[in-house]
């Protein structure tokens, strides 16, 4: 907790320290950058905190920041940001039309960071918007984001990101056990041990809860 106080000082000093100077026209771009990705961080400590509501203020501002100035690429993480604070609190089809919206563009122009993110967050949407279809529509929309999972899992591969590439195997293995999909759940829990004997989890964070 400690450290999540001081990160939130931090944030809040930097994002102060920008509003007191007031971001313009004519302001260098990567001061805008900035601000904005201050706000979206500050956003995941509300998130992290179990306080997703808390996060929206944040990520509100750095979406008019991102409008005033034509930052699209930026403008689409901020709304990836707003989808996941929706699904947290049970708006599925508010967050499934903000990533239908945004992740196009993500996945055309964004690093392989954030392309992974929007795909692991798209299949999270998935798996929560299926629970209110039939079931052969069910089916279909759950191995198909048992896909983009499985896409967002190979990106974190090359990036060596096992916390997330563990949580993407944890999901895999969630969604083909409640497909009845033996084999398939299996492979995904063996990989996960794999992973989790050779790179364990040391932060107490839930990275399943986060973008």
């Amino acid at each position: 907790m400690a450290n999540f106080n001081l990160a939130n000082e931090h944030l809040t000093s930097i994002i102060s320290s920008y509003e007191k100077v007031d971001i313009c026209d004519d302001s260098p771009p990567q001061n805008i950058e900035l601000l904005v990705r201050a706000l979206m961080l500050l956003s995941e400590l509300h998130v992290i905190s179990n306080n997703p509501g808390g996060a929206v203020e944040e990520l509100l501002q750095a979406e008019k920041i991102c409008k005033k100035h034509r930052l699209q690429l930026l403008h689409c993480l901020v709304c990836i940001h707003l989808a996941n604070n929706h699904l947290a609190l049970g708006c599925t089809a508010k967050a499934l039309s903000l990533l239908r919206q945004s992740l196009p563009f993500l996945l055309a122009h964004g690093n392989l960071r954030d392309r992974s993110r929007g795909l692991l967050l798209i299949g999270k949407c998935r798996v929560a918007a299926s629970a209110d279809l039939s079931a052969v529509e069910r089916r279909t929309e759950l191995l198909d984001g048992a896909g983009q999972v499985g896409l967002a899992k190979d990106g974190f591969i090359q990036l060596s990101q096992w916390d997330r590439v563990k949580d993407c195997l944890y999901l895999q293995a969630r969604i083909y056990h409640s497909l009845s999909l033996a084999q398939e759940r299996n492979l995904a829990a063996r990989q996960y041990k794999k992973y989790d004997q050779l790179y364990p989890t040391l932060s107490p964070t839930n990275h399943l809860l986060l973008v």
